[in-house]
């Protein structure tokens, strides 16, 4: 088994959405997890040590915009990818621009949700490194 480009936390209400951007990251050589829920999400944070975040915005539970403040708070330095739908486009940017590392929207063009995953990881293992 081929070492992980990183690890990647997905927290998306879709379920087969989910499933689908875990098989094109493992496809991509990352290790991805999914949860359906922003409390899911939280909760497996800390047990699966997620390189980079990929979050929806209409989770059942709660707001994706909620749940981003909270990782902000505990995991600062994660980086956050937003996926959203056309519809929640304004906010995704809005949020990007504040405290997400990225946002993509949905259906992805082949290869884009890889390649701003690849970048947010990369951002901060040269952070992490210029820290050190």
């Amino acid at each position: 088994m081929p070492i992980a480009l990183g690890r990647v936390l997905i927290v998306d209400e879709d379920a087969q959405g989910g499933a689908a951007i875990a098989d094109a990251l493992g496809n991509a050589g990352y290790s991805a997890k999914v949860a359906r829920c922003g409390r899911e999400g939280l909760r497996l944070i800390p047990l699966v040590l997620p390189d980079a975040l990929v979050l929806g915005l209409e989770l059942p539970d709660m707001p994706g915009s909620e749940v981003l403040a909270l990782v902000r708070k505990e995991h600062p330095d994660l980086p956050v990818v937003i996926v959203s739908t056309d519809r929640d486009l304004a906010v995704a940017v809005r949020l990007a621009g504040r405290t997400a590392f990225d946002y993509v929207a949905k259906p992805f063009l082949d290869g884009q949700l890889e390649s701003s995953i690849g970048a947010a990881i990369t951002s901060m293992s040269v952070a992490s490194k210029a820290r050190a």
